[in-house]
């Protein structure tokens, strides 16, 4: 696969969890205590708020996980597409690593406070990070919580069980540039983090589905060496 497809696939990954955290709503509907839900999987309903199951996400520590997305198109091409990736995950704030592998290939992201580097080879290591726009990076837990908190209108729509953790299920809808999105997410109760995410969006008769799966969660001290940059570093163009 060659260099420019195989950062498009990436980039589509990493804009999966920008489109579902970064849209702008005018309010938020905190789901208290005294919000009926609609239990599926025999899960008790929590006691806790939204805002309080999201606020933990900024309390996690290092860790380390796995995202494998499904993206699924239809509308567009005569037959229906379906991509699956994975997606190699490490966190510690205010850092984040990820590493995309694709048939023997591999992108790697390093995010910053205030930058982000693409690695801009496909090569086993690679030799060279381009510094990117810093919206265009994969969110955080913290960030993508706080964004779900503060900027999205938030439905509750009950509890499941995921992978043996208790999740809170959370709808919400947004349009940006002409698409519509319509996001769920499983929120397990414990950590505050996403466990699933499905999105779709509808872009005139093209419909991209898009379902996530966070996996293969470790909770431990991460050495700082993983964020480093000890390669050259170049401007982006374009």
């Amino acid at each position: 696969m060659r260099l420019m497809e195989k950062q498009y696939i990436y980039l589509i990954l990493v804009t999966v969890v920008i489109l579902v955290s970064g849209c702008v709503q005018d309010n938020i509907q905190d789901a208290g205590s005294n919000v009926n839900v609609t239990t599926k999987s025999k899960t008790p309903a929590t006691s806790e708020s939204m805002k309080d199951i999201l606020a933990k996400a900024g309390t996690i520590g290092p860790v380390r996980y796995e995202i494998v997305a499904t993206t699924t198109t239809t509308g567009l091409v005569p037959q229906e597409l379906s991509i699956t990736e994975n997606l190699e995950v490490w966190q510690k704030m205010p850092y984040m690593k990820s590493v995309f592998t694709d048939y023997g290939d591999t992108i790697i992201a390093i995010i910053h406070p205030d930058a982000y580097y693409l690695c801009n080879a496909y090569v086993e290591e690679c030799g060279n990070f381009t510094l990117q726009r810093r919206d265009s990076a994969l969110k955080t837990f913290e960030e993508l919580s706080e964004e779900m908190t503060e900027n999205t209108t938030l439905k509750v729509l009950g509890t499941e069980t995921v992978d043996g953790k208790s999740a809170t299920v959370i709808e919400y809808s947004f349009t940006t540039l002409g698409k519509s999105t319509t996001v769920k997410a499983w929120i397990w109760n414990e950590r505050g983090i996403p466990l699933k995410m499905e999105s779709v969006t509808e872009t005139g008769n093209v419909v991209t589905t898009v379902n996530s799966e966070y996996r293969n969660f470790v909770f431990e001290d991460i050495p700082d060496s993983m964020f480093e940059l000890p390669y050259e570093i170049t401007e982006a163009s374009g």
